[in-house]
């Protein structure tokens, strides 16, 4: 018998979150995961969502219009749209399990396999009617408020904002007119939601220079204590601390949003705010 007659196919349903959705909305999940090669297999991975129930609960699973994504550092992504079509038994909500299917495939079934997988996120969100328009997240702003000593944390805060695309057919007729140039959304709770921000931090150079977001350090996270759009930053606990003089005591600080859709936004939607800690040093 040949090798690939001697394969072996197992299919692994791995369950990762329960999650309720109402009925005859469209869903969208998205995870973002990384498989280590374990060497002596091949390893596919894909997204569904199974009843929790057996009282014959469906749900529509269909990939996302976007295709899968290689990411940096080995990451990748996948997206699909969740629905239950129309109510069934009268129940308006149903509850699921969302979890990773693994495929694996292997040319020795004797040995061991050490199969690794990381997620990094996996988000749900509820996808809008096609007749609404879509606006893009971003941020507006950045401060930083220097303290007064070096061992003072100052105060590091932003705004968020949307923006929408440029209308192609205005029906408004008077400023009177009741419809609204843009179709509105479906729920009051549209505005942009972020989950966290990353903060990065860059210390300008003798000359006065600044290189690019891509050359800032990663300095945090924010979440872990309530603040959504503020953080503190110490500036001794900056990891160029010990580099910063009366020469270089200019810092750029950028803040880089992700959404509940799981989207890091780009460096052109995001935002930064220069500080100078030359005040500090004495």
């Amino acid at each position: 018998m040949g090798q690939e007659e001697d394969s072996v196919f197992r299919c692994i349903w791995v369950p990762v979150q329960t999650l309720t959705i109402t009925t005859g909305r469209t869903y969208g999940a998205t995870v973002y995961y990384r498989v280590d090669d374990p060497g002596n297999a091949d390893v596919d991975l894909g997204l569904n969502v199974k009843p929790i129930s057996t009282d014959g609960t469906s749900f529509d699973i269909q990939p996302a219009t976007a295709p899968e994504a290689e990411l940096p550092g080995g990451w990748s992504q996948i997206s699909i749209q969740i629905t239950v079509p129309g109510a069934q038994k009268g129940v308006n909500v149903q509850t699921g399990a969302i979890g990773l299917v693994v495929a694996i495939l292997t040319a020795d079934q004797t040995k061991d396999l050490d199969v690794k997988i990381r997620i990094g996120q996996l988000n749900v969100y509820a996808i809008p009617p096609a007749t609404t328009a879509i606006h893009s997240p971003m941020m507006l702003w950045a401060d930083f408020t220097t303290p007064a000593s070096k061992d003072i944390s100052g105060k590091l805060s932003w705004e968020v904002a949307a923006s929408f695309p440029p209308l192609t057919t205005i029906t408004v007729t008077s400023p009177d007119d009741p419809r609204s140039a843009w179709t509105v959304q479906p729920s009051n709770n549209w505005f942009p939601q972020f989950m966290y921000f990353n903060v990065y931090a860059l210390l300008y150079s003798q000359n006065n220079q600044v290189g690019q977001p891509e050359d800032a350090t990663w300095i945090g996270t924010t979440g872990w204590i309530g603040h959504s759009n503020k953080v503190d930053i110490l500036p001794t606990e900056l990891p160029f601390w010990s580099e910063v003089s009366a020469e270089r005591a200019k810092v750029r600080f950028y803040i880089q949003g992700v959404t509940d859709h799981g989207v890091v936004l780009d460096w052109d939607k995001c935002v930064f705010v220069d500080s100078d800690f030359s005040g500090l040093l004495v």
